[in-house]
């Protein structure tokens, strides 16, 4: 794998944390500002610390084994994880060739 660089979509983010803790939620990156209409609504969100408005590195390391674990449902739930999840895999495939 030379020269591959993998970016994710900033701004689909928050979507892939909500569509991991939220099973209850449907149409997830149709919600304008996930971080704040959700996310950072109240102290915590399902048990972790958010401090308000502010986004940072450690709350989303948090987050993130969650999305990772539950990758297979964030994929169901928004489209922009599924075409990454696409993508990276036709090019890791075709790098295998």
């Amino acid at each position: 794998m030379n020269n591959i660089a993998i970016t994710i979509p900033c701004d689909s983010t928050d979507a892939w944390v909500v569509a991991a803790y939220d099973d209850d939620l449907d149409n997830i990156e149709n919600y304008e500002d996930p971080w704040r209409t959700i996310i950072a609504k109240k102290k915590y969100y399902h048990g972790i610390r958010v401090r308000g408005e502010k986004k940072n590195v450690l709350t989303y390391a948090i987050f993130s084994n969650m999305v990772a674990e539950r990758w297979n449902e964030v994929t169901q739930k928004c489209i922009s994880a599924m075409k990454l999840d696409q993508e990276v895999k036709r090019i890791l495939l075709n790098e295998n060739k």
